[in-house]
């Protein structure tokens, strides 16, 4: 059984409402948003994306533990062509720890 989100369940205003405070529908794709974003101020900030893997961000973001999250979605064969080549665009270093 899927939420009532998916299943269609929730009035088209409940559904606005709620994307009005900011609720989240699809978490796992705004996981991955939040991360390259982070990726993105930690690169400009020290000139690489490949943050050491305990790096926690002024915020509290814990953008290591996301790298090797991605790093092991990767070598389990998770992560879709599009997010590897985005992800290597910023120079993203799949070796490195």
């Amino acid at each position: 059984m899927g939420c009532a989100f998916q299943t269609n369940r929730l009035s088209k205003e409940r559904i606005k409402r709620l994307t009005r405070i900011g609720f989240v529908w699809h978490l796992i794709e705004e996981t991955y948003r939040r991360g390259i974003e982070e990726t993105r101020r930690y690169k400009k900030e020290y000139g690489t994306p490949n943050c050491p893997s305990q790096y926690i961000t002024a915020e509290g973001y814990r953008l290591g533990q996301w790298r090797s999250k991605i790093k092991m979605g990767r070598k389990r064969g998770t992560l879709t062509p599009e997010t590897i080549r985005e992800l290597e665009a910023l120079g993203f270093d799949w070796q490195r720890s």
